[in-house]
């Protein structure tokens, strides 16, 4: 706690003080003596019971950030970074055009450290492990911080349903601002409920922290909402000299402010009110507008049932919170800092709801408090057990020892993944193998990464598609041969939306196949009855011919000069292809644009389905 008459030395060295307390609590927490109340040895047992399971699962879900599939949005939101990283936009460039800038400036160092090796966005996901336990830990804090004779159970236990629920720790480590958000969200809140600090500094902080969770998620100017009627109540109450939930209210929002007043003079300073406001606001807004509904029914339904144990402890907890925070109200006329989580839960929740495509992903940060009040529910049934006698110590014990293994044991079951990113990642390999860092790429959502992308959008997802759907084939095309384009990825938008229209036809006509991946500028012909045609070479380069029999089999010219060898130059633009066949008997020649590797290969031959971007959803 602060003390108020404390040194400037003590307070210079409260940091270190703060992290020696927290390795000696973990010493103890292992290591330490058990209690001589059996009571207390029970519970002693089982807070060290749920921490050895908490370690436990932290490493699978560790294990699953190695192994689980790339979602279609994790692969453009690390192009986007790596594309401002690559472009040479400055970072003042970067928070003035409204780029999420807290999720590219924590990813662009992976991204730096990564060269152009599209398989290394592997280390951008691992960053993402950092957040998701801090958010745990935060709530942790939040589920244990109070007067409670169990409060180092109700933390563990926190962290284990944080740990233990499979739809927020799926979509919680994939690269996204909502785990990041979320994470800053709950420090802005343990901020007011740690008394370390002075409450002006811990308000001021609390207020900076939660400007910063806005700006990582555009989500938290919802959700976050909540905030606003805790300050309004801590003015009213200190005007009449009250304790402030907030600590202090007015530098709560002193400290909001600031990162606000910040940007605006950023802004002002820089002329970029426009395209900030376009990147931050309108773009998003237009998108969200023509995106398809998605019933909640659908995401929020089987998420209820697999979760109902942990929504009836939440319950519980919920309507203990309510309780002591109300008679607390009626007896002392004081508001219990705890009101600001109960409003910050229904508020994440409602966010939710109201969404007109309610992902998944969209459930984090309430899934993160419910955590926190499900832990408070078994802190409530945990205090109302009397373990008086040596029976229900016994009972208590052997419970605790069953519900942890086989909690433990059905998330290490459910969080194994049933697709992992083991051909994705090969498939990004081989991108780097074909294609030199300066080659221009195109697909539907960004899968190639480190690759410059042909066209303006970095995806086109189904409300680009009911937007643009019209313009976009004959746009899409044109980019294509204006950017040299030499790598087409099929990936699972194309394969859904456009390969049967105008757009398909186009790529499936100029590009040719190397894996179900990846595709290769090039022509095939049928050569029943001979060749006479123009191919179009995208860019000025070396091009081979398959099957390389051909060109001594038949006679086959290009601008009127009959080819010798398999492998050609050939400047950009259209030439004039003719071909004779001879007596060996194969279907078609192809003329493919030679990958970087210099290595010719079959176009023909079996291969697997398509990998990148298979998989949206676990």
């Amino acid at each position: 706690m602060y003390t108020p008459g404390c040194s400037r030395y003590d307070r210079r060295h409260e940091f270190t003080a703060i992290m020696s307390s927290l390795l000696h609590a973990i010493d103890r927490l292992l290591f330490g003596p058990f209690s001589d109340s059996p009571a207390e040895r029970v519970w002693t047992f089982c807070v060290r019971l749920c921490f050895l399971c908490n370690v436990w699962l932290a490493w699978q879900v560790f294990q699953l950030c190695l192994t689980k599939a790339y979602a279609l949005d994790e692969f453009h939101y690390v192009h986007a970074a790596w594309t401002a990283q690559t472009s040479g936009q400055s970072l003042l460039e970067m928070f003035t055009r409204g780029t999420q800038f807290v999720t590219s400036l924590l990813i662009m160092p992976f991204v730096l450290l990564g060269g152009d090796n599209p398989a290394h966005m592997i280390f951008v996901r691992l960053e993402m492990f950092p957040f998701f336990v801090t958010a745990a830990i935060a709530g942790a804090y939040l589920a244990g911080h109070s007067a409670l004779p169990r409060r180092m159970l109700a933390a563990q236990v926190a962290v284990l349903l944080a740990f233990a629920t499979q739809v927020h720790v799926w979509h919680g480590i994939e690269i996204r601002p909502d785990i990041i958000g979320t994470m800053l969200t709950l420090l802005s809140v343990a901020l007011v409920y740690q008394g370390r600090w002075r409450p002006r500094p811990s308000a001021f902080a609390a207020g900076f922290v939660l400007f910063l969770a806005c700006f990582a998620s555009t989500k938290v100017f919802v959700y976050g909402a909540a905030f606003a009627p805790i300050v309004l109540i801590d003015v009213y109450g200190a005007c009449r000299g009250r304790e402030q939930m907030l600590r202090s209210a007015f530098f709560f929002a002193a400290g909001f402010a600031t990162g606000l007043i910040g940007l605006i003079a950023l802004l002002a300073a820089t002329g970029s009110f426009a395209s900030f406001w376009a990147g931050f606001y309108q773009h998003p807004v237009a998108h969200e507008k023509f995106y398809p509904e998605i019933p909640l029914e659908h995401t929020l339904q089987p998420f209820f049932l697999a979760t109902v144990p942990m929504w009836i402890a939440g319950a519980l907890g919920l309507f203990a919170v309510i309780r002591r925070a109300v008679l607390q109200v009626v007896r002392e006329r004081i508001y219990h800092r705890d009101w600001l989580l109960v409003v910050l839960f229904f508020s994440t929740w409602m966010s939710y709801i109201i969404q007109k495509a309610p992902y998944p992903y969209s459930m984090i940060p309430g899934i993160a408090l419910l955590a926190v009040f499900a832990a408070r529910g078994v802190h409530v049934v945990a205090s109302a057990i009397s373990l008086d006698e040596r029976s229900s110590r016994t009972t208590v014990c052997v419970g605790a020892v069953v519900a942890v293994v086989a909690i433990a044991w059905a998330t290490g079951y459910r969080l194994e993944p049933r697709f992992t990113n083991q051909d994705q990642i090969a498939a990004q390999q081989t991108i780097d193998q074909l294609t030199q860092v300066t080659d221009t790429a195109y697909d539907l959502s960004g899968t190639f990464v480190y690759r410059p992308r042909a066209h303006r959008f970095i995806f086109v997802d189904n409300a680009r598609r009911i937007q643009f759907g019209k313009t976009l084939p004959d746009e899409v095309a044109r980019a294509l041969i204006e950017n040299e384009t030499t790598l087409f990825v099929y990936e699972v938008r194309f394969h859904t939306y456009w390969r049967k229209g105008p757009l398909g036809r186009f790529i499936l006509h100029h590009y040719q196949p190397y894996s179900g991946d990846l595709y290769l500028w090039g022509r095939r012909w049928p050569v029943e009855h001979g060749v006479d045609d123009t191919f179009l070479a995208v860019k000025e380069s070396r091009y081979f011919i398959h099957p390389p029999h051909a060109v001594r089999d038949g006679e086959l010219r290009i601008d009127g000069e009959r080819i010798s060898e398999p492998i050609i130059e050939l400047g950009k633009g259209e030439h004039k292809v003719t071909f004779e066949p001879g007596r060996a008997r194969y279907r078609a020649i192809y003329l493919i644009w030679l990958p970087r590797d210099g290595r010719v290969f079959d176009p023909t031959k079996p291969r697997k389905p398509f990998s990148l971007g298979a998989r949206v959803l676990p």
